[in-house]
């Protein structure tokens, strides 16, 4: 019990810690991969709906105390999408990386979209202008760094797999 509490608070330390200072870090001229999203998305699809949906919910909380201005409707579409990944993964085979790349550009366009829909009072010409030179860049960027998390995490179970067999 202990131990899951502290894995809990660990949690959200690496979600501030990447949502902030990693995203600076990473950031090319200005564009930053969503770290938030790629944690997200590892969260729903290697953990039980118990242990999954606190955790979603405590992250994109941390997240969207960032941003006062629109506070708990980015939290609102982040966990919406997490449940629609949870049920996906119910029905669908996400344990291919091809199939987990398109959940992740999926969620990602879909939260732009309604994150900058909001964010700008459903103005169209301001949110295709915002989209176009942010959230499609930041789409790439979230995409490359998803694709290479993913990549490594497959290459670890694989090799884990193979230690199982030899021994």
């Amino acid at each position: 019990m202990v131990f899951s509490a502290l894995l809990f608070v660990l949690l959200g330390f690496l979600t501030a810690f990447c949502h902030t200072i990693l995203a600076n870090i990473t950031s090319i001229l200005g564009i930053a991969p969503d770290f938030v999203m790629i944690i997200i998305l590892l969260i729903i699809l290697r953990k039980d709906f118990q242990i999954a949906f606190p955790a979603v919910l405590m992250v994109a909380l941390i997240v969207d105390a960032l941003n006062p201005e629109t506070f708990g409707f980015g939290a609102f579409i982040r966990f919406g999408l997490a449940l629609i990944v949870y049920e996906l993964k119910q029905q669908m085979n996400l344990e291919m990386l091809s199939s987990r790349m398109y959940v992740l550009i999926g969620t990602e366009t879909v939260f732009q979209l309604l994150y900058q829909l909001v964010a700008h009072s459903f103005d169209i010409g301001t949110v295709m202008q915002i989209y176009l030179e942010s959230s499609l860049p930041t789409l790439a960027y979230t995409s490359a760094v998803g694709f290479l998390v993913f990549f490594i995490l497959d290459l670890e179970i694989k090799v884990d797999v193979r230690r199982r067999k030899v021994d």
